[in-house]
């Protein structure tokens, strides 16, 4: 491995968008309510993630939300289907087609070294077997807007990957906006769910 890998690797940073599981003892969690805030620093790297929005629609039209208590999201689809975000993981299921759910990732840099991110999404189960017939888009004021079709490598679902974007020079915030959608051609999956775990990755700029 090269020295330049290995100061990457060293320096890996995973800001994992939350409402309360931690995975590493640096990480310290801080909740308020209708907001998650997770802040992780290590060395000189600092930076927040942080889920402000969350609507759910069916074939375009805003549908009803809940909170069941502090450090949930939740919404419907019709009658039937619900979304909710908890723990880091986006749960959806009985999705019909055109049944989409949005949110907003409020990310900060603290950090007094120049970093770059990606938002990364990853099936934690798919038990009911909705995922391959998802579509998800990613964008952010640094992200332009880009659409994955969840899939399969082999028996293991892959994950959804935006490319690493730095933050203009000066610019220390930035908002996300992710979507999760069931498109109309891919009305056989329509009554399935999933389980799907949201991520912004972080490490410091490196120059070539």
């Amino acid at each position: 491995m090269s020295e330049k890998s290995q100061k990457i690797l060293r320096a890996f940073v995973a800001v994992v968008l939350g409402l309360c599981a931690v995975f590493m003892s640096v990480w310290t969690v801080v909740t308020e309510k209708a907001d998650v805030n997770l802040v992780v620093s290590a060395g000189k790297t600092d930076a927040v993630a942080r889920v402000t929005q969350f609507k759910t629609y069916s074939k375009g039209v805003s549908q009803g939300s809940f909170q069941n208590y502090v450090s949930e999201f939740g919404g419907v689809f019709g009658s039937y289907g619900t979304a909710t975000f908890r723990d880091n993981v986006l749960s959806l299921n009985r999705l019909r087609v055109e049944d989409r759910v949005d949110f907003v990732i409020d990310f900060s840099d603290k950090s007094d070294v120049e970093m770059q991110y990606r938002v990364v999404l990853e099936c934690k189960s798919d038990y009911y077997g909705l995922y391959e017939g998802l579509e998800i888009s990613i964008s952010s004021n640094s992200i332009s807007k880009t659409t994955y079709a969840c899939s399969y490598e082999g028996e293991s679902p892959k994950n959804v990957e935006s490319d690493w974007v730095a933050l203009a020079v000066g610019k220390k915030t930035d908002k996300i906006y992710v979507s999760v959608k069931l498109p109309i051609d891919n009305a056989e999956y329509s009554g399935y769910g999933t389980q799907i775990s949201v991520a912004v990755q972080v490490i410091p700029l490196i120059e070539s």
